[in-house]
């Protein structure tokens, strides 16, 4: 008890010296007057793809909607159209001008601040959600050719959550008919294409999932997960999808790190060839 308090204090402590650091700094700060109603957005869960994407995108765009005359303030480095969440916004039909780009070098005073909760229905994601992913993915061309119906998502995210075995695991994958894509370094209208695509997703469990949102229903998700990881973040996503979800859990921990969930692991062998075999049984069964 005694260490939680003290880790607890110990983070108290850096909030209020980032605090701090943030009123000291906009004592110096440009200062911007923004007159119009802005809807603001959060940094939910650390700024990852995957809380973007899910919570912050869908509220962007019904605010957008039903506010026609506010603007909405996302970081420049995420609404930048070079971006993949600047791509999506570009997707949605949003109109770049009423974006405010703000950067935390500027104070921005504001008349009115709109502030909006994502949009989740019991603990869920929200249908309306679900239904604004599926008109962005119904505008982007069809692609041919590039596309796998069984895929294995290769992390582009070095020393976290790593795989220490990732060639062993991937040939046992590719042995069964799954193709390696490194879709995080892809463009957005790319990634979309995949999952449009695929019967099969195997990966670890993380941000590349996020795109299940763009995913058909009664695809197989397969997740490959520490068993120290507790998140059922993508699971929700999956469920709400109508999406088949597959999970093997590995207990072989490598190098601890802090915190413990970015800790790389070992997948036993066996146990993948079984797993992939236990989740390819229905597909099979189906198609004979």
């Amino acid at each position: 008890m005694y260490s939680y308090v003290a880790n607890n204090i110990s983070g108290i402590a850096g909030i209020v010296k980032e605090y701090e650091a943030a009123v000291q700094a906009a004592a110096t700060a440009e200062d911007v007057v923004v007159k119009e109603s802005v809807i603001l957005t959060s940094n939910e869960g650390s700024g990852t793809w995957g809380h973007w994407v899910a919570h912050n995108f869908p509220k962007i765009v019904l605010a957008a909607r039903l506010l026609p005359d506010s603007k909405i303030a996302v970081p420049a480095g995420y609404a930048n159209a070079r971006s993949n969440f600047g791509a999506l916004l570009a997707m949605s039909g949003l109109n770049p001008n009423r974006i405010l780009y703000t950067n935390d070098k500027i104070v921005y005073r504001l008349d009115e601040a709109i502030f909006v909760d994502f949009l989740y229905h019991e603990k869920s994601i929200h249908p309306l959600s679900l239904d604004i992913f599926g008109e962005v993915a119904s505008h982007l061309e069809e692609q041919t050719g590039n596309t796998t119906r069984k895929m294995y998502l290769s992390r582009t995210t070095p020393g976290k959550r790593e795989i220490v075995n990732a060639d062993q695991v991937g040939d046992i994958l590719h042995g069964s008919g799954f193709r390696s894509v490194t879709l995080g370094a892809e463009p957005l209208a790319t990634q979309v294409a995949y999952w449009q695509e695929a019967t099969m997703v195997c990966s670890v469990l993380g941000s590349d999932l996020t795109n299940i949102l763009f995913g058909n229903e009664n695809c197989s998700v397969m997740a490959i997960t520490p068993d120290w990881f507790f998140d059922i973040f993508f699971f929700d996503l999956a469920a709400a999808k109508g999406m088949v979800w597959n999970e093997l859990y590995c207990g072989k921990m490598v190098q601890e790190k802090v915190p413990s969930h970015l800790s790389s692991f070992i997948v036993q062998e066996d146990a993948l060839r079984n797993f992939i075999a236990a989740c390819e049984a229905p597909i099979l069964k189906e198609t004979s």
